[in-house]
């Protein structure tokens, strides 16, 4: 009997193997369908649907009701799906970023700042941290714009333009970070390609300025801090 060896804290019991019913596991996957529902509002939504559309049409095949609770029960099942579809319809169109949750992204600083209408979906979705959100360049031309506003119209009456013209050496970073600032509505360009902060990048820089890196053009002229209490609001 060499090579065996017992364990006396184990006990088979046959009590412990009865097999499970279907709707055990019925029950089991839906719970677990409930979980990953509830996560984000939308998902929240769906699930109440399928929740109130389901007892709806349990109860409806009741025999102990009448003829008349049966009819309402049936016209409410007809018209609650069309309800339901009027308003994910007015959810989707006009209120889109609300229908996410934090667990929907990879860090809940891009969830935050999606929410608040600072970075778009794909972005928030596609970046891993809140360091990663912007690039050095980005930051630098940010930086930069939000300097020179300030101390040329620190009520953004007047835009301080600039850009960096093609075959100098930081072209071809800058042109990929201005691409995508522009396309976050942060910055605009005009006719002969002159860059400049938006009334949305006015305002995002007002909010994050403070965690800008130091990186700028021109780092010699410094902001004017009494201009600077003017656009805060604070002059």
């Amino acid at each position: 009997m060499t090579g065996l060896s017992s364990n006396s804290s184990f006990i088979f019991s046959p009590d412990l193997c009865q097999p499970i019913s279907e709707t055990q596991v019925m029950l089991k996957d839906f719970g677990d369908i409930a979980v990953k529902l509830s996560r984000n509002p939308l998902g929240v939504l769906s699930l109440s649907f399928v929740l109130v559309y389901g007892i709806a049409g349990f109860v409806c095949t009741s025999t102990a009701l009448q003829q008349g609770e049966r009819l309402v029960l049936v016209w409410f099942i007809v018209l609650f799906p069309m309800v339901i579809l009027g308003a994910f319809y007015r959810l989707v169109t006009k209120h889109s970023n609300k229908l996410f949750g934090p667990s929907d992204f990879s860090d809940e600083a891009n969830f935050l700042a999606y929410t608040s209408g600072e970075i778009s979906l794909e972005l928030a979705k596609s970046s891993t941290g809140k360091q990663s959100l912007r690039t050095r360049m980005e930051y630098k031309i940010l930086n930069t714009l939000w300097t020179k506003q300030v101390n040329l119209a620190p009520e953004y009456t007047k835009l301080w333009t600039f850009r960096v013209n093609y075959g100098t050496p930081e072209f071809g970073e800058y042109h990929i970070a201005t691409s995508k600032l522009i396309g976050e509505g942060l910055v605009g360009e005009t006719e002969n390609g002159q860059i400049h902060l938006t009334a949305d990048g006015y305002n995002y820089c007002k909010k994050h300025f403070p965690d800008f890196p130091p990186e700028q053009w021109w780092p010699e002229d410094k902001i004017d801090q009494d201009k600077l209490k003017i656009a805060l609001g604070k002059g």
